[in-house]
């Protein structure tokens, strides 16, 4: 299963304690995709979440941040638990997919 972290907007406090554009909610999502047999499936799932304020002494300005920082503080806020949840649910409805335990027919007459 391949993972990527998507970061689809920042939100940001202008100010907080003389800190400028402070991160405090990331909306993010995260696709997983698998390719069996020349096909390729893929799973998704999107949420915002919240993060707590940044050290002072630690901070990285607006324009300095990279999406592998970005992802450090999703991944840290869901924590081990939360992070695994949700590869979880992603390789599950990879599974689905793969091999279907519920499947759509058509009814077998005309109406």
């Amino acid at each position: 299963m391949n993972i990527d972290w998507i970061i689809l907007g920042l939100e940001c406090k202008t100010n907080e304690n003389g800190l400028s554009n402070v991160v405090y909610k990331i909306h993010w999502k995260c696709i997983a995709s698998q390719t069996l047999n020349e096909i390729t499936y893929s799973s998704e799932i999107c949420r915002p979440i919240t993060i707590s304020s940044p050290d002072p002494g630690n901070f990285t300005i607006y324009e300095s941040l990279t999406k592998e920082q970005i992802v450090s503080w999703i991944t840290g806020a869901l924590g081990t638990q939360g992070t695994q949840e949700v590869y979880n649910y992603l390789q599950n409805n990879l599974n689905e997919q793969i091999n279907p335990t519920i499947v759509y027919l058509e009814p077998p007459f005309e109406n």
